[in-house]
């Protein structure tokens, strides 16, 4: 998040550095926050693998948990 923050500074700001050319992934399924908390269900190692491989992609992955909580997430981000 910090990284991709600093795409919506003006472009005057001394750290600003422009958004990345590739789409932002914003995750409502369950099972991807838990990746955060290292969780052990087939799930969440299936989600880690594939968050390691968007990583190296240098894609934008945010996982926000609850479903009503990426529709938030989501309205708040402009179009990137």
């Amino acid at each position: 998040m910090r990284k991709l923050l600093l795409c919506f500074l003006p472009p005057s700001h001394a750290n600003y550095t422009s958004c990345p050319p590739k789409p932002l992934i914003l995750s409502g399924w369950w099972y991807s926050a838990q990746v955060v908390t290292a969780a052990t269900t087939g799930e969440v190692i299936w989600q880690t693998g594939l968050m390691k491989q968007l990583e190296a992609l240098d894609v934008g992955f945010i996982a926000v948990g609850p479903y009503e909580n990426w529709i938030t997430v989501a309205e708040m981000m402009p179009d990137v």
